[in-house]
C-alpha cells in the first residue's frame, strides 16, 4: 500500500501537475468541461486558430507573434488570494518530515512553496509566474513587488517593461513549448531519480515532456 511505502521511504521523490491545484480553484488543461483547453473556457478575445488547437496559448512562436491571448487566461492560473490545497501540504510534510528527496512541479503557481516547502526541495520544471523578464531588455522583476506588471497580468493584459525608453512585453517566467526547462533541471531530475526509493507522482497525466521521461528513469 502507499502509506506503508512512503512510511518506510527516506527519499521520496515527488512529480506534481496541474491536478495538483484543482481544488484551489485553478483549473488543470485537459478536463472536458472545466479544463483551461475546454473550448467554452477560453475567453471570447482567443482567436478562432488557437481555439482549434489552444496548446498554443503556451507555444513560443505563438506568445512572441501576439501575446494577448496567454494574458488573457493567466487570470484563471493565478486567482486573487489563493491558498495551497491539503495536497499541498502533504508535498510539504514530506519535506518537513526529512522523507523528500525533491518535488519536481510541473506547475506554475508556487502553492508548493505557500505551503511551507523548502525552496531547496522545490524544482519548477515549468518555471513561475511570480516573476517576469523583458523580451527586448532582459530587465527582471518580481510580479509581486512592481504593481504594474502585477496589475497588468491580473486583468489579462499584456504587461509592459517601466524601464525609460524600453517599453517591451513582460514575459512571465514560464517555460513555453519551444522552450528549453531551466538549466540544470533535467540532469538533477536523471540523478535524483537514480537515488529515489518511491516515485510519487500526483495530478499529472504525464502528457508533457521531459518530465513524463522521469517514471522510466
Amino acid at each position: 500500500p502507499l502509506a506503508a511505502l512512503l512510511a518506510s521511504a527516506s527519499r521520496v521523490l515527488a512529480l506534481t501537475g496541474a491536478g495538483l491545484s484543482v481544488s484551489t480553484g485553478i483549473p488543470d488543461f485537459r478536463s472536458p468541461k472545466s479544463g483551461l483547453y475546454a473550448r467554452g473556457a477560453l475567453p471570447d478575445s482567443v482567436p478562432e486558430a488557437i481555439r482549434r488547437r489552444p496548446q498554443r496559448l503556451f507555444t513560443l512562436a505563438d506568445f512572441l507573434a501576439d501575446p494577448r491571448p496567454l494574458f488573457s487566461v493567466l487570470p484563471r492560473l493565478a486567482p486573487p488570494d489563493i491558498k495551497p490545497s491539503p495536497a499541498h501540504g502533504f508535498i510539504a510534510g514530506l519535506g518537513k518530515a526529512g522523507r523528500l528527496l525533491r518535488n519536481y512541479s510541473q506547475n506554475i503557481d508556487g502553492l508548493e512553496l505557500l505551503a511551507g516547502l523548502a525552496p531547496e526541495l522545490f524544482v519548477p520544471c515549468h518555471g513561475t509566474l511570480a516573476t517576469a523578464t523583458c523580451l527586448d531588455c532582459g530587465r527582471g522583476v518580481s510580479v509581486a513587488a512592481c504593481a504594474a506588471t502585477g496589475a497588468s497580468m491580473r486583468r489579462g493584459e499584456v504587461p509592459r517593461c517601466l524601464a525609460i525608453g524600453c517599453g517591451g512585453v513582460m514575459k512571465p517566467d514560464v517555460v513555453l513549448f519551444g522552450e528549453r526547462m531551466p538549466a540544470g533541471v533535467e540532469e538533477r531530475m536523471g540523478e535524483d531519480a537514480g537515488a529515489a526509493e518511491v516515485l510519487l507522482v500526483v495530478g499529472t497525466s504525464l502528457k508533457v515532456g521531459p518530465v513524463n521521461l522521469v517514471p522510466r528513469w
